[in-house]
């Protein structure tokens, strides 16, 4: 099936038959553009994926006999629900990590008898890039079985990904950092000596992928409002004003601002302020913010009040960085967390925390 024949699917409500064509194609030619594709059209699969909530049960059960829509659901869940089991008396054990983590080792030993998929390789990604897998230095057993996973699925898009952590560790423990800058390259050229084929009329399957639809003039008109707000972070109005230039241009940020500035606090509205911020939180505060802060607590869609991480969450340069941030503005109160007073003591004295509650 060529590109256009999947528009005709997609057009026809058939989005599964879509799916599965690409994902033959991809297979076959591992084009990273074609990668791209199948995670659209999986996107647009989502109302025919299991509705379970994810429990080691169900996700091991869904795995036995993986369909193409299943699959782009235990990829989603791929951590979610995968209890940790934490064993203090076992620290020292070189296999401690595969006891803390036996849940997820259960889960990656499943992933490695299903035939190469994109959107597994983008998931086993998203951990290397949370980075919060630790366990007393064994945690690197568990970075190496997905790093494997992603040399055999040959995504290459991975490697660019897996780069920017070695190039800016962003991990939250300084042990975690020093694993993946020291196992991270390796793997890197690996997948890079992955197979690329370009398949016949690839323009147009780039072409089934959205288009840039935002202008220029409407995203500085909203970053000109995110300023004005920073700086008079009293001013809701502006808020208000900004939450509606983001949802014209489709950025979810507006609809997070919207929501907590209307007050409603139904189940539903609550939820989705949560989906909101698990899958957006670290794109808002930015990576030195992301890095620095153990806890964050929004108000009416920005920063209201931060808890700090530990010393060694990121580097000191990241440190610096973060105390004159201009979404500090925002903040009404820090609280110190696992750090020293030093870092307490920067930014409360920082000329960004513009709301600090006296």
């Amino acid at each position: 099936m060529q590109a256009l024949e999947v528009k005709e699917a997609l057009l026809a409500g058939n989005e599964v038959a879509a799916l599965e064509e690409a994902l033959s194609l991809w297979r076959a030619t591992r084009s990273q553009t074609i990668a791209n594709v199948v995670e659209w059209l999986d996107e647009k699969c989502a109302d025919v994926m299991p509705k379970d909530k994810s429990t080691q049960a169900v996700w091991l059960s869904l795995s036995q006999s993986p369909t193409t829509t299943t699959v782009g659901w235990l990829a989603k869940n791929l951590v979610r629900g995968a209890k940790v089991t934490a064993d203090y008396g076992g620290i020292l054990n070189q296999t401690y990590s595969q006891t803390k983590y036996a849940a997820l080792v259960a889960r990656l030993d499943r992933l490695g008898d299903f035939a190469p998929d994109p959107r597994i390789a983008s998931a086993l990604v998203g951990i290397l890039e949370d980075g919060k897998l630790t366990a007393w230095g064994t945690e690197r057993v568990i970075y190496e079985r997905c790093c494997k996973l992603l040399v055999a699925i040959g995504d290459r898009r991975a490697s660019a990904r897996l780069q920017s952590l070695v190039d800016s560790p962003r991990a939250k423990t300084q042990g975690v950092r020093n694993c993946l800058v020291e196992i991270l390259p390796r793997f890197v050229k690996a997948i890079n000596a992955s197979r690329e084929e370009s398949p016949d009329g690839l323009s147009d399957w780039a072409a089934l992928l959205p288009q840039e639809t935002v202008s220029a003039a409407d995203q500085e008109r909203a970053d000109a409002l995110l300023d004005l707000i920073l700086e008079s972070p009293d001013e809701l109005d502006l808020r208000h004003v900004y939450s509606d230039a983001l949802q014209e241009i489709g950025d979810p940020r507006g609809e997070f601002i919207a929501l907590q500035l209307s007050g409603v606090s139904t189940a539903a509205a609550k939820k989705r302020m949560r989906q909101l911020i698990r899958e957006h939180s670290a794109s808002w505060l930015g990576p030195d913010l992301s890095r620095v802060f153990a806890s964050v607590v929004y108000k009416n869609g920005f920063l209201d009040i931060v808890t700090l991480g530990g010393n060694a969450v990121a580097p000191a340069e990241d440190w610096k960085r973060a105390y004159t941030d201009k979404r500090l503005a925002t903040v009404t109160k820090v609280h110190k967390g696992k750090c020293n007073r030093r870092h307490l003591a920067a930014f409360l004295a920082s000329k960004a925390m513009k709301s600090l509650a006296t």
